[in-house]
């Protein structure tokens, strides 16, 4: 799927906040140290910074708001999921998480969370274009796999197609659609 089948089940808001920064996607990539899916550029192009539902708000390198910015939020995630790998090995002689980390090969690199705690990671196998999503929990050990791209993943999200997923809590309200966050 696309981002024009996205934008039939997600209304774009008339005005979009944040939908570009004062840097290109070029520099937000280098800072990263990878290319990111099309389909999720195109996303924070069309949307911008909000809320999805109420209930998820994806990352956006652009926002000026640290808890929703994609470069601030990937920095410290990924220290605490090394953290959290390095703790759970040493206590528990396990691999917590059951992946590699970014920028390790097939890595996870989150890109957007819940308001309950549940992460949103891609799978960084192949080419940027090809990753799937991982979704980690809260509260659990437990990790969830949708093999589909970013926009794929939440169209499927809106039209409650996920499977054995846990993004539909009581606080999930697809009817309520996008709402753009005030920046900073």
């Amino acid at each position: 799927m696309s981002i024009e089948e996205l934008t039939k089940v997600l209304e774009v808001p008339n005005n979009p906040v944040e939908i570009q920064g004062g840097k290109s996607w070029a520099e937000v990539e280098s800072e990263i140290a990878s290319r990111l899916p099309d389909d999720y550029k195109a996303y924070i192009q069309q949307y911008g910074t909000g809320y999805i539902a109420d209930y998820l708000v994806i990352w956006n390198p652009f926002a000026s708001l640290e808890t929703v910015n994609l470069i601030t939020q990937l920095d410290l995630r990924l220290k605490d999921i090394r953290r959290a790998k390095d703790n759970y090995r040493e206590s528990f002689g396990m691999e917590f998480p059951p992946y590699p980390i970014f920028p390790e090969e097939g890595g996870i690199l989150p890109f957007g969370a819940t308001i309950n705690g549940h992460i949103i990671f891609w799978k960084t196998t192949q080419k940027p274009n090809n990753w799937t999503i991982v979704i980690s929990k809260s509260r659990s050990t437990k990790f969830e796999e949708h093999v589909m791209n970013t926009t794929e993943f939440l169209t499927n999200l809106m039209l409650r197609r996920l499977e054995n997923t846990a993004m539909y809590g009581p606080d999930f309200e697809p009817k309520v659609g996008f709402v753009p966050m005030k920046p900073k």
